[in-house]
């Protein structure tokens, strides 16, 4: 059966004893219950470049290969921010746990920018249980680079060109 995080398990054992016992032949029960332990990671986001005017939700996956398991969780960046916090729980004991955004998911980036390879903040080797581990998803953005034609005529030069500087503002 597989477990997960803060899942609450209770275990029953009953005992039937025999009617004609000379001993006491009531029916007995126990039970036991106990939460499954819990880490947790507080992922942080930042985004470098402009700002985003709306809310702006980014996907991301925690996923452990012992035992094997993947968590999600979202982060919301609010309007005209640049960074922002959630946190995910994750089963106490798991190990080589790695962060990865969810790209396919991730919003369009704003008019010329492009968007560069996230870099992930390391998480601990292990997941301890009742300890808050730091992750980070940082998303570069990257102006795009431009070209802009630009074509001088000089009214009354002679045919030979018109030699100079001529200044001009974009």
């Amino acid at each position: 059966t597989s477990l997960t995080c803060g899942q609450t398990v209770t275990n029953t054992a009953s005992l039937v004893f025999d009617s004609n016992s000379p001993y006491d032949s009531a029916d007995r029960s126990a039970s036991a219950g106990f939460v499954v332990p819990c880490g947790t990671v507080d992922v942080a986001k930042t985004i470098t470049g402009p700002l985003f005017s709306v809310p702006t939700a980014f996907n991301f996956n925690v996923t452990c290969s012992n035992p094997t398991a993947t968590y999600s969780g979202t982060i919301d960046v609010p309007p005209n921010a640049s960074t922002a916090q959630t946190s995910v729980n994750i089963k106490a004991g798991s190990t080589n746990c790695q962060i990865n955004e969810d790209l396919a998911s991730r919003p369009a980036a704003p008019a010329l920018y492009s968007w560069q390879a996230p870099i992930y903040g390391l998480l601990p080797a292990v997941i301890s249980s009742g300890i808050t581990a730091p992750a980070s998803i940082t998303n570069p953005l990257e102006r795009n680079q431009v070209s802009l034609p630009i074509t001088l005529n000089v009214n009354g030069a002679p045919a030979t060109g018109a030699p100079g500087n001529y200044g001009f503002t974009l």
